[in-house]
């Protein structure tokens, strides 16, 4: 079950052994747990979510999208663009370098974009209205919008922070450790796909239908 942001506060509380404040207030213990999720959605990617883009006749570039789906609690901004679909149909993501080396028609709809300064750019530039899906991940500064597989670093990253204040830096140096090597197994173990064998990807060369009751 996921963490709600009272109870990483009571966890991390826990941790640090000052279950009521003393040393440490509350106001700045949760302001640490956001500075946490801000930190951990930014180092794993790990909200993944969908935005839309509404096109404009006439209109290369576009804010972000604010509002996302499944929605995003907190403060919130794309990261990266991994995909993005017009009329059913996937744009190519090119590098803003590209732009001078693409050419098409006026009258032809996007097939390129790119994630550049806060904005997304689409080429050709739309000659009527559209709306592009993209699938994207994003920051936030809302421990609850984080998988609950990523929450538990929250505690940590916010213990190293109070050990720090009380300038115990022997304890914030392993607790940051066991932070920094968590946020890499979960890099790599949740968000490393991995790479697809070649003959995953091999079309057979000769497919034969089975009939019923002649086995494979």
């Amino acid at each position: 079950m996921a963490y709600t942001k009272a109870q990483v506060h009571t966890e991390v509380r826990a941790l640090i052994n000052e279950p009521t404040p003393a040393f440490w207030s509350n106001a700045e213990i949760d302001e640490w747990i956001d500075m946490a999720a801000l930190d951990i959605s930014v180092k794993t990617h790990c909200v993944e979510t969908t935005g839309t883009v509404t096109l404009v006749a006439s209109t290369l570039s576009y804010a972000e999208p604010t509002t996302f789906s499944p929605t995003v609690a907190g403060d919130s901004n794309i990261i990266k663009v991994y995909s993005a679909f017009l009329l059913n149909l996937a744009l190519q993501k090119v590098h803003p370098r590209m732009w001078g080396h693409i050419s098409a028609t006026a009258s032809d709809t996007p097939r390129y974009y790119s994630h550049f300064g806060g904005s997304l750019w689409f080429y050709p530039v739309a000659t009527g209205a559209g709306t592009v899906t993209l699938l994207c991940s994003v920051r936030t500064d809302d421990v609850t919008a984080l998988p609950f597989e990523y929450q538990h670093l929250a505690i940590k990253y916010v213990a190293y922070m109070a050990k720090l204040k009380d300038r115990k830096y022997a304890e914030a140096a392993q607790l940051y450790a066991e932070y920094a090597n968590g946020i890499l197994f979960q890099r790599t173990d949740l968000q490393d796909r991995g790479v697809d064998a070649k003959e995953e990807m091999t079309i057979p060369d000769r497919v034969e239908r089975v009939l019923a009751g002649q086995g494979a």
